[in-house]
């Protein structure tokens, strides 16, 4: 029954991509997951789509937006920020602007839906992605390296623990 759905949401996409010139389902799949639209009947499925690029986006968002605001961040965060390099420093502000800028074109065709708009969101979408996700994960990859240091100086306090 799933590969049903997930074989029309296929077909459906092949339409419309043709239509709209998108991108291939195979690349925005391994970037946004959109196989998971597949699950939901729905008639607008680029809204779908884009639903699924704005959960990727959003989970980044938050993440930077600890590193930027770290009034409530988390320990480990707090930890990370510390020793940052001004290299990761940009990729932070780049990343987090380019994800506000993308989720408030989202949020615009979330009150005005037009599909011809939703398809070039996406094709916006994806080539703002493949632009910022490399300074995320240079980003990611030196917090990896930060914590683990920081694990095995012991130098990560856990002030709470009496």
């Amino acid at each position: 029954m799933a590969t049903d759905k997930l074989a029309q949401f296929k077909k459906d996409y092949a339409k419309l991509r043709k239509k709209y010139k998108l991108p291939e389902f195979r690349k925005l799949n391994e970037e946004f997951e959109i196989e998971r639209v597949a699950e939901k009947n729905t008639d607008f499925l680029l809204r779908g789509i884009r639903g699924s690029i704005e959960r990727k986006a959003e989970s980044f968002l938050k993440m930077l937006e600890e590193f930027i605001n770290p009034t409530f961040a988390s320990l480990a965060s707090l930890t990370l920020i510390k020793s940052f390099t001004d290299k990761e420093k940009k990729h932070i502000k780049d990343g987090y602007q380019n994800l506000v800028g993308l989720m408030l074109k989202a949020a615009i065709l979330e009150t005005d839906y037009n599909e011809k708009k939703e398809a070039e969101f996406i094709k916006e979408a994806l080539k703002m992605w493949e632009s910022t996700k490399k300074g995320i994960n240079e980003l990611m990859t030196a917090s990896e390296k930060i914590w683990r240091r920081k694990i095995e100086e012991e130098k990560v306090s856990y002030k709470y623990f009496g």
